[in-house]
C-alpha cells in the first residue's frame, strides 16, 4: 500500500514539474529575446523611421530580430547609420513619403 501511494506521489510531482516547465521555459525565452541588446557599432547611431521592410538593425514592434520589420519607414523601427547622418536620412524618408502621398492623391 505504501509503495502505491509513493508511486502516485511521484507521478504527481513529475506532472507538476512538467507543467511548470511548459510555463517557465517559453517565458524565459521571451524575456531573454526581448532584453537582448545589440551593441551600437563604433561611429554609428540608431536612427528611427528610416528602415525599409526587412532592413531594420534590431528588435522593435514585438519582434526580436534584425531584418524582421514588415513595413517601410515604420517610425518605431530603426537601423544603424553613421553619426551625423540620421537627420539627413530621416529627411530623405520624409520627402519620399510626401511624394508617395502626392501620387496617391493625384492618381
Amino acid at each position: 500500500m505504501i509503495s502505491i501511494v509513493k508511486v502516485g506521489l511521484q507521478k504527481q510531482s513529475r506532472f507538476k514539474c512538467l507543467r511548470w516547465l511548459t510555463v517557465l521555459v517559453p517565458a524565459i525565452f521571451a524575456v531573454s529575446r526581448s532584453s537582448y541588446a545589440h551593441p551600437t557599432p563604433k561611429g554609428y547611431v540608431a536612427c528611427k523611421g528610416i528602415a525599409k521592410a526587412g532592413e531594420n538593425s534590431c528588435a522593435a514592434n514585438n519582434h526580436g530580430c534584425a531584418g524582421a520589420a514588415t513595413n517601410d519607414y515604420d517610425p518605431n523601427e530603426w537601423k544603424f547609420v553613421k553619426k551625423g547622418t540620421c537627420k539627413a536620412e530621416q529627411e530623405k524618408v520624409r520627402k519620399t513619403l510626401a511624394k508617395k502621398k502626392g501620387r496617391k492623391n493625384n492618381g
